[in-house]
């Protein structure tokens, strides 16, 4: 991100939770996710990632967004 200067950002509990669930299949959704975002925010003005995780209630949610222009409706 910051070689093709896109503005990364994240936002984390203070408290890692614990994840049950297959290590290597998380890491590589997670990577995958963030991959798609990075990409897709070529040629955007001001390219901006973000990638937040929250607890609610007993799951973890993990959440990657881009300001990239989107898949066209057709």
């Amino acid at each position: 991100a910051e070689e093709r200067s896109i503005a990364l950002s994240t936002s984390l509990p203070d408290e890692s939770p614990i994840v049950i669930g297959n290590r290597a299949q998380l890491q590589q959704a997670l990577l995958d996710l963030l991959s798609n975002a990075l990409e897709a925010v070529d040629g955007s003005e001001a390219p901006a990632v973000r990638v937040a995780v929250t607890v609610d209630g007993g799951w973890l949610v993990a959440q990657v967004s881009d300001n990239g222009y989107g898949i066209p409706e057709d």
